[in-house]
Formats: structure tokens, sequence, C-alpha cells
């Protein structure tokens, strides 16, 4: 089985955690995670300035429940993806199915060197059979229809690898951004947001500096 899931940049629950190739996720999304298999996919998509791309990808490693990673004193002081320091700190027990994905490092690809849009015409190659009314943008029917993960046929992982190939080996145009710069954008966005809105991450805060970073060590 071979997935598409979008993600969001988080401050302090930064996953999936390109960092160390790890994503985790709860309850029923757990659940389906855990009918991966070694071998099998992960596409990752964002939006961004009203589109949306698909940046990274993983081939899965592993999946490990966190109540084991936790047992594991090894996997443990390595990893810290924020599923198994909450799981740890008691905040995430509660949830009878917590599941982190391991992304083998060297076939895994966290930030493409070009992200690869994800627009109309890439849907139409794909099996997603996405609607688009026309009270809505493609972004929107997109975004819509993948606000959860998606199963992707084994066709639909050999035509995005096929895209992001093409897209790579595109000449660089003016209009075209790298997955670093959605990224580097979209910590800018949040940190102006926060430090004009510091009401919105506690009362009598005051922001004096505020860093981001993708799953910082």
């Amino acid at each position: 089985m071979n997935l598409l899931i979008p993600y969001v940049n988080l401050v302090g629950h930064e996953d999936p955690c390109f960092k160390e190739y790890t994503y985790g996720d709860v309850g029923m999304r757990a659940r389906r995670l855990k009918k991966l298999k070694r071998g099998d996919y992960l596409f990752f998509h964002i939006g961004y300035g009203g589109k949306k791309y698909i940046t990274a990808y993983y081939v899965v490693d592993r999946i490990l429940d966190v109540s084991d990673v936790i047992k594991d004193k090894n996997i443990f002081a390595k990893y810290k993806n924020p599923h198994i320091n909450e799981h740890s700190s008691n905040v995430s027990k509660r949830q009878n199915d917590n599941v982190i994905v391991f992304g083998d490092p060297i076939t895994s690809k966290v930030f493409l060197e070009r992200p690869l849009l994800f627009d109309k015409k890439l849907v139409r190659k794909l099996s997603l059979r996405v609607k688009f009314p026309p009270e809505r943008t493609e972004a929107q029917s997109i975004g819509s229809a993948t606000r959860s993960s998606r199963e992707l046929s084994g066709k639909d992982t050999e035509t995005l690898f096929d895209e992001i190939e093409k897209t790579e080996k595109t000449p660089v145009s003016n209009d075209m951004i790298s997955t670093e710069e959605v990224t580097e954008v979209l910590e800018r966005d949040l940190e102006s947001l926060i430090e004009k809105n510091p009401q919105q991450i506690g009362l009598s805060t005051k922001v004096i500096r505020l860093l981001l970073r993708i799953c910082a060590t």
C-alpha cells in the first residue's frame, strides 16, 4: 500500500519529521499506517500560495507502535518525533493506536530539488477521482479531496516518480520555486503571525525571538 499524505508546519509538532525520516499518527489513521509494508511509499504534500505541492517521499523501512519505541532505549534516544515525546510524557497515552513510520534514509527523499506541482493536470493522471466543481478553485478541490491520506496504486507511484523526474529536469524559470523555499516562506509567514499576535500562544507572552526548524534536534 502506498499513501499520499497532507501535512502542515506546526510549532512544537513537526510531523512528518523530515530530519529523521519519521511520520506518526494516532487512532484510525494509525491503524491504516499499520497496513504498510517495507518498501511501500509515502508521498507528502503541502499548500503554499494558493497551490498544492508534493515536496517529499519516504520509502517505508518499518512501522512501530510508539509504546514499543519507548521500550527500545536505542531508538528512543535517537528519535525526537513529537508522537514519541508526547507519549513518553503521558500526553497521548489515551490513544489506543499511536504509530511511527520510519523511512529508509538512503532511498527516501525529503525536500525534492523542486516541489512537484499538485494541480488538476497531475490529478487527472492519478486514480484519485477528484471532482472540480465550478464554485471551487483548483487547489480547494484538491485540498478537500486529499484532506485525509489517500491510497495510491502502483501505477500512481510510477506516475509521480515520472513527474518528479520531469520537473527536476525542466530548465529553471523565474516562477519556479524550490522545496526549501516553500518551507522557508511558510515559516516566515508563521513567525510574522505569532510576532503580531502573541496572545495566540499564551496570555502575557512576550515574543523575544522565534526560531523555527524542521524537527530541530
